[in-house]
């Protein structure tokens, strides 16, 4: 609730519930594709300010 309040706009949230699992080095089968995956989000967002459908779906399945 808190992104749509402060992003009232209707805009793709990707939030990283793994976030406090980046410093773990026994972790990095978990978050090394997922940073892959968000950083492929942000470029893409950076290059057509939209994120693929495609992106998305990968993202929400891991």
């Amino acid at each position: 609730m808190q992104f749509k309040l402060m992003f009232p706009n209707n805009h793709t949230i990707i939030t990283i519930p793994e976030n406090p699992m980046f410093n773990a080095p026994e972790a990095t089968e978990v978050t090394v594709p997922r940073l892959e995956l968000v950083k492929l989000a942000g470029k893409q967002y950076a290059e057509t300010g939209k994120i693929t459908m495609i992106c998305l779906q990968k993202y929400a399945r891991r």
